[in-house]
């Protein structure tokens, strides 16, 4: 009887998530080259972003060029926005409807929180060479800043998303979307820094923002 009752239960469980499944991930040569679309495009993107943060905004010299952060930034993002948020972005529509926008907009937000800011943290700081201890103790200072900062960008702009780009080209649009934000919050941190030196240069006394001290937010939603 409880065999049963286990077996049941089981089905129950199974045969929605392999249908979910199926539709997020149908196989095939159109889903592979959709697949392979959005990560390269994602790489392509972020490494762009990381150029122009480094050789623009940072005003770094070529020759100082950080090769290892440009590598974990590119590799995390295009392995995360790429292929995860890739099937991610399909299963919203199926918990909530394909017509409720905004509510994917803070689904997406949610798991932001939750899931990606965390994993971008460990992600491209253990890639960049941090220790384990050194991207904890990061992520423990600079969490919440980080996601009020990127809900208040990334909530309107993913309800756009979902509200108007079509399906198959929303995480290209999101790694455009992350490509000028990543731009706009590490000028912000510069500009901050820059005041921060202008006014304590007498006392040798600075205090530099800790805005662009984390892995360069947002690759995706």
């Amino acid at each position: 009887m409880a065999s049963n009752w286990r077996a049941a239960l089981a089905r129950t469980w199974r045969q929605p998530l392999a249908r979910t499944w199926r539709q997020v991930a149908p196989g095939g040569p159109a889903y592979r080259r959709a697949v392979l679309g959005d990560t390269a495009a994602s790489f392509g993107l972020a490494g762009l972003g990381d150029c122009v943060l480094q050789l623009g905004v940072e005003a770094v010299e070529p020759a100082a060029f950080d090769v290892r952060r440009f590598g974990a930034v590119t590799v995390f993002t295009g392995g995360y926005v790429g292929v995860l948020c890739h099937h991610l972005y399909k299963v919203y529509p199926l918990l909530l409807g394909p017509s409720r926008p905004l509510a994917c907009a803070l689904l997406d937000n949610v798991h932001c929180g939750l899931l990606y800011i965390p994993a971008y943290f460990y992600g491209v700081g253990l890639l960049q060479g941090d220790g384990l201890s050194a991207v904890r103790a990061n992520l423990r200072r600079q969490w919440l800043e980080t996601y009020v900062s990127c809900s208040a960008f990334w909530v309107p702009v993913m309800w756009i998303t979902f509200r108007v780009v079509p399906a198959p080209h929303q995480v290209k649009a999101v790694s455009v979307g992350s490509c000028i934000w990543a731009v706009f919050i590490d000028a912000i941190a510069h500009r901050a820094e820059d005041r921060a030196e202008d006014s304590d240069s007498s006392s040798n006394a600075v205090d530099t923002a800790v805005v662009g001290a984390a892995p360069k937010m947002r690759s995706s939603s």
